[in-house]
């Protein structure tokens, strides 16, 4: 629906767009494992020509390879894990498959709060994200067509059978939590799901400057409770 205001709201609404327009924003990417997070993020930061910063991820998993370690991750023992918990130094903190993973409130606010927009790829609750950073935030939960898809590319990792059991069922639970992304797109296609994804997050940063709200109405049609509502999200059993 058409927004529609009173002439003496003018000046405050132009004073809060130009506020909005300096503020940075957080774009976070998530889903179960196998839906495509690690390449969608790093595709939409090298092709968005310096659209988006990235922070590093604390983990206490062990790296796969030399580039990652390079790259998204910072990797810590679980004694300096617990140590950076207990000094309150996480805005965020998950645990995912026996490992723990969190981002820094100095490298967060230390890229947003100086007008740049933050890329994330994370397996954190959407809900915890949003009552952390309110309307400054865009979440999108990607995934695939089906869970039968989602345990072949994980498969193809070389990842171990009990792994990959632990990682589907994490994956079933998290698909819980999907109803409070802004926004779900099932990745059958890289290259049209990036399309999706830089459509949505384009948007969505207009609405945020001339309305403060991060979902935009003329991509409504991917928006979770659609989604959800037309029962697309995978269901079908996998056996391993």
């Amino acid at each position: 629906s058409r927004r529609v205001y009173m002439v003496n709201d003018i000046n405050r609404i132009t004073y809060e767009n130009d506020k909005r327009k300096n503020n940075g924003v957080i774009v976070a990417i998530t889903g179960p494992s196998g839906a495509g997070k690690t390449t969608i993020t790093r595709r939409l930061f090298d092709e968005a020509q310096g659209q988006f910063s990235r922070i590093h991820t604390y983990t206490t998993r062990p790296p796969r390879d030399k580039s990652e370690a390079q790259n998204q991750y910072k990797f810590v023992s679980e004694e300096e894990y617990s140590t950076l918990l207990r000094k309150h130094q996480f805005a965020i903190s998950a645990e995912f498959c026996g490992n723990k993973y969190g981002i820094t409130h100095n490298d967060v606010f230390g890229i947003i709060d100086s007008h740049r927009d933050l890329l994330l790829d994370t397996i954190a609750n959407p809900l915890e994200l949003k009552n952390i950073f309110g309307n400054r935030i865009l979440i999108i939960y990607v995934t695939a067509k089906t869970n039968a898809i989602l345990a072949e590319r994980i498969r193809l990792r070389g990842t171990a059978k009990e792994e990959l059991k632990m990682r589907l069922k994490t994956g079933r639970a998290q698909s819980e939590n999907a109803k409070y992304c802004d926004y779900i797109v099932i990745n059958e296609d890289i290259d049209q799901t990036l399309d999706t994804i830089k459509r949505i997050i384009a948007e969505s940063k207009k609405e945020y400057i001339e309305a403060g709200d991060m979902v935009s109405e003329s991509v409504i049609e991917f928006a979770a409770f659609e989604v959800i509502g037309r029962g697309l999200l995978p269901s079908d059993e996998v056996q391993i």
